[in-house]
């Protein structure tokens, strides 16, 4: 429900701007209040990045999927 009222929300902006501006400043909105709000927790950030073997498939997978996701959605209520 919340991803479809944000999607509401940009619509207007969607008309104007490129898809992958607006999917890459949701992108960069959501991991500032996520990293902040696990600093107010006191949540330890770089514990996912003590394996560094699984590098070269954490990062780039965890950035393209939901990145190209969100693309390929919101490029659908754009040109639809």
């Amino acid at each position: 429900v919340i991803m479809a009222v944000g999607i509401l929300m940009v619509r207007d902006i969607l008309r104007t701007e490129s898809v992958v501006w607006v999917s890459g400043f949701r992108f960069l909105v959501a991991t500032v209040i996520l990293g902040l709000y696990a600093r107010l927790k006191g949540e330890d950030l770089w514990s996912g990045f003590r394996r560094t073997d699984l590098y070269k498939w954490t990062i780039p997978l965890s950035v393209l999927g939901p990145y190209l996701a969100t693309i390929f959605w919101a490029s659908g209520f754009k040109y639809t």
